[in-house]
């Protein structure tokens, strides 16, 4: 997971890099990137794309140390990420959701430090 401030800080770019073993004992990599603008009201827009060929959009909220975002659309999946920045422990936690049958289900937690 790699931040970066765009454009004197009008955009937050997003790249991400997830690996896991194949049944074969190969790899499967996925890779993303999303761009987010956060408005002044705390607000967030933005757009995901990724290796599959996937894009949807993404919408949300920040306050405090916590960005709670809405991703996907119909045409797509939908689902939420909430990222936690813990300033005391310098990390990040990473909770996703997907939607199904309009409830929320959790397919994956991870925890970085923060650089």
């Amino acid at each position: 997971m790699d931040w970066q401030s765009l454009w004197d800080g009008k955009f937050i770019k997003l790249d991400f890099q997830n690996k896991r073993k194949a049944k074969d004992n190969g790899e499967i990599v996925f890779l993303a990137t999303a761009y987010y603008k956060i408005e002044n009201d705390g607000k967030v827009v933005g757009n995901w794309f990724d290796n599959r060929g996937v894009s949807f959009p993404l919408r949300g909220t920040i306050n405090d140390n916590v960005m709670t975002i809405l991703w996907g659309s119909e045409e797509t999946e939908k689902g939420k990420t909430i990222y936690h920045y813990h300033i005391n422990s310098d990390k990040i936690t990473v909770e996703d959701f997907i939607l199904n049958k309009g409830e929320y289900f959790k397919f994956g937690n991870a925890i970085y430090r923060a650089n």
